[in-house]
């Protein structure tokens, strides 16, 4: 079965890719139907387009596509902006790079992003180390001081007791009664061991093997 149609409803209603149907007159009057325009030869560049009307392009295919994530986003309105982007990325050489820039900016923010998640997960333990170092420097000055309060010029610090907690000195050293087994994580399909199973002629209920489309940019 063919994957869902990223333009949502104007193509959903093509038929199945494995029904043998020759789909290139269909997608053909879809897009002359959504935006009015045919794949026109490539036009030669603008040499007088600057580059504020240039990044505005791609700001617009990208702005597009982030209006899909809107909440509540109607049938009608997610047709709109499938015709906007279609009209947005198709029909010159310098729409095909506008859409190029696009998905490489894409990809920049989300490794950014990946990054950025790793390096605020360490700097959030340096700061808990650092805080519970000052901490237990405070605390042992307070003590020192035979003071329960230090007062400062807006702020100040105290002792408060607190509630009982358990401290384990040896894991190992724990009665079996006292100790609770996590239960097992659930079991998941073994991708590997399914697709060689049907490579070998099994047929693997629940599953199935195809081949998808990814974009290479040059």
């Amino acid at each position: 079965m063919s994957a869902a149609s990223p333009l949502g409803p104007l193509f959903d209603t093509a038929p199945d890719l494995d029904t043998g149907v020759d789909l290139a007159p269909l997608l053909e009057a879809s897009i002359e139907r959504v935006s009015n325009v045919r794949f026109m030869p490539a036009a030669a560049p603008d040499p007088r387009k600057t580059l504020r009307e240039h990044l505005s392009d791609v700001d617009a295919i990208a702005d597009t596509i982030e209006a899909f994530d809107a909440e509540n986003l109607t049938d009608e309105a997610r047709n709109e902006l499938a015709a906007m982007l279609l009209d947005a990325i198709t029909g010159t050489k310098r729409k095909i790079d506008n859409s190029t820039q696009v998905l490489a900016m894409y990809e920049h923010l989300e490794t950014a992003a990946l990054a950025e998640g790793a390096r605020l997960q360490l700097r959030a333990k340096r700061f808990a180390r650092q805080r519970e170092r000052l901490e237990n420097y405070l605390i042992a000055t307070i003590e020192q001081s035979g003071l329960k309060k230090l007062d400062g010029e807006t702020s100040a610090i105290a002792l408060r007791i607190c509630p009982e907690r358990v401290v384990i000195d040896d894991e190992n050293a724990i009665p079996p009664a006292f100790l609770r087994i996590p239960a097992p994580p659930a079991a998941v399909p073994d991708k590997t061991a399914i697709k060689q199973a049907i490579a070998a002629g099994a047929v693997v209920d629940g599953a199935h093997v195809e081949r998808g489309m990814r974009l290479v940019r040059s």
